[in-house]
């Protein structure tokens, strides 16, 4: 959304208007080819639609209504609705257990591998690709997996050590914020 500044009489615009610029009407014509929905129907600043408010999925704006003159501006602002579907799944993955690795079986397989045959002819690239391929297939096969409920359970921005002393754990807050001091409760 914003102030596009392309003076739209109507939407979609009337290529029979004169005031519309070679500019606007390459705009427009870029918004349908790449399938992009235009919402604002009534002008927001005197004659024209100079504010749109535009969308790559039809249907998920709804309800934009022009709520009075924006303080400082002479344009009218705009009020609208959103509609959002959020899931959140819970994703079950697999991660390796180093601690149960069979380390003397991957070197001996690295060993045993032709490097030079492997490489040869290869851009620096597809070596890469073959090695990664050659040490993932090593994972899978030597280094046991432990399936992993994706549950965090603290948010990405907080520390472990913030997380502790919220907690009342052995984390380096003092006073422990949990659990709180007894309140002592006065009757007014």
């Amino acid at each position: 959304m914003g102030d596009f500044n392309y003076r739209f009489k109507t939407w979609p615009p009337n290529n029979a208007d004169s005031d519309i610029t070679r500019e606007a009407t390459e705009f427009y014509d870029c918004l349908e080819e790449n399938f992009f929905t235009q919402y604002v129907e009534e002008c927001t600043r005197k004659d024209a639609i100079l504010d749109l408010v535009i969308a790559d999925e039809p249907d998920v704006v709804h309800d934009v209504s022009d709520i009075g003159t924006f303080p400082g501006s002479d344009h009218q602002a705009l009020l609208w609705k959103i509609q959002v579907k959020t899931t959140r799944d819970s994703i079950s993955r697999e991660i390796f257990d180093y601690g149960k690795a069979d380390v003397k079986a991957i070197k001996r397989e690295l060993q045993s591998v032709v490097w030079d045959d492997l490489f040869s002819g290869l851009s620096t690239e597809q070596c890469w690709l073959a090695f990664k391929k050659q040490v993932e297939g090593l994972q899978w096969k030597y280094i046991a997996v432990k399936g992993r409920l994706n549950k965090r359970k603290k948010p990405l921005w907080m520390t472990v050590a913030a997380l502790r002393g919220a907690w009342g754990g052995l984390g380096d807050c003092w006073p422990p914020l949990w659990p709180p001091p007894a309140a002592t409760w006065h009757a007014l």
